[in-house]
C-alpha cells in the first residue's frame, strides 16, 4: 500500500493506492460516506487487492487527512474529488474505473459517472437521492447559512454547530455492540463535534435526481433492510431514475453502514462480482 496526496483546486487529497497489476490500466476507487473517511474502507480494498485488482481509497474534503474544511459535505466538491482522483490515477496510467460509494460517497460517484466515460460501473450502499428536510428546518438552514456568509467575512471561519447528540442517537449498523464501538470512535465523533454550516447541507438538503438520469455504467444498489438513516425508498428511487443496466439487493439483516455490518462479507461477495463482471 502507497499512501499517496495530490493537489487539487479544492486544496490537497490524500489517498492509498494498493497496486498489484501494475500493467492493467484499471482500478476500483472507494469513496467514504458523510463524516467518515477512508479507513472505513481499509478492509474491503485489502480484500480485492488480494484478488488481484488495483484499489484506490481516498478522503473527501475535510476529512481524514485531506485538506478543506473539516465535515465538508458538499456533492458538487466531492464529484469534482473523485473526478481529480481518477485525473491523479489517470497520471499513473489508469484508465478506467469502478466506483464504490457508501451514503454521499455513492451520491458523489452517481454525480461523476454522469459526465465521466472513465466510470465503467458503480456500486452505491445506501446513497440517498434527494433529502429535502421539512420546511421548518429549510428555513432554519437558509439563516444558519446567511449568518455564517457574515461569519466568514469578519472572521474567515464559518459556522459551525454540535451534532454530538444527533450522532448519539444514530443507529449506523444493526449490530448494536459493533454500533456502540463505532460511534464512540474519536474520529467519528470528531466529525460531529464542530459541523460547519453551509458547507455540510448536502448531509441533510439535497438532490441529484438529474445526474442519476444521465448514468449510463451499470450500477449495483445495495441498501440495508435495517436501515435507520437512509430510507430504502431511496435506493427504489435511484432504480427508477437509472436508464441502463441496474439491480437493486436489500440486505435483511444490515442498517446504514453495510460494509461495516453483519452480513459485511455478503456484502463484500456482491460488490467484488459486479466489479469483476463490468471492470472491462
Amino acid at each position: 500500500m502507497e499512501q499517496v496526496t495530490y493537489q487539487t483546486a479544492n486544496g490537497a487529497l490524500t489517498g492509498c493506492l494498493f497496486e498489484v497489476s501494475p500493467l492493467e490500466p484499471k482500478a476500483v476507487v472507494f469513496c467514504h460516506g458523510a463524516f467518515e473517511d477512508q479507513q472505513s474502507w481499509q478492509e474491503y480494498a485489502s480484500r480485492m487487492a488480494g484478488q488481484g485488482f488495483n484499489v484506490f481509497t481516498f478522503d473527501f474534503a475535510g476529512h481524514g487527512l485531506s485538506e478543506g474544511i473539516r465535515s465538508t459535505v458538499d456533492l458538487e466538491v466531492w464529484a469534482y474529488n473523485l473526478r481529480d482522483s481518477m485525473n491523479y490515477l489517470a497520471r499513473r496510467g489508469y484508465q478506467r474505473f469502478a466506483v464504490v460509494g457508501h451514503g454521499h460517497g455513492g451520491s458523489a460517484g452517481l454525480i461523476a459517472a454522469a459526465h465521466d466515460a472513465r466510470i465503467t460501473c458503480l456500486v452505491a450502499l445506501a446513497a440517498p437521492v434527494s433529502l429535502i428536510p421539512p420546511l421548518s428546518e429549510r428555513i432554519a438552514y437558509t439563516a444558519a447559512s446567511l449568518a455564517s456568509k457574515i461569519k466568514k467575512k469578519i472572521k474567515h471561519a464559518p459556522l459551525t454547530l454540535s451534532r454530538l447528540q444527533e450522532l448519539d442517537d444514530l443507529e449506523l449498523l444493526a449490530d448494536e455492540s459493533a454500533n456502540a464501538a463505532y460511534l464512540a470512535t474519536p474520529t467519528v465523533r470528531s466529525y460531529y463535534q464542530a459541523v460547519p454550516i453551509p458547507d455540510s447541507l448536502h448531509s441533510v438538503w439535497m438532490d441529484i435526481t438529474r445526474s442519476a438520469g444521465r448514468v449510463r455504467a451499470p450500477v449495483l444498489i445495495l441498501h440495508g433492510a435495517k436501515d435507520r438513516v437512509i430510507a430504502e425508498k431511496q435506493s427504489q428511487a435511484l432504480v427508477r431514475l437509472l436508464p441502463e443496466h441496474k439491480r437493486l439487493e436489500i440486505m435483511p439483516q444490515s442498517g446504514h453502514a453495510l460494509h461495516l455490518d453483519i452480513e459485511k462479507d455478503e456484502v463484500y461477495k456482491q460488490i467484488a462480482v459486479w466489479v469483476k463482471r463490468y471492470l472491462k
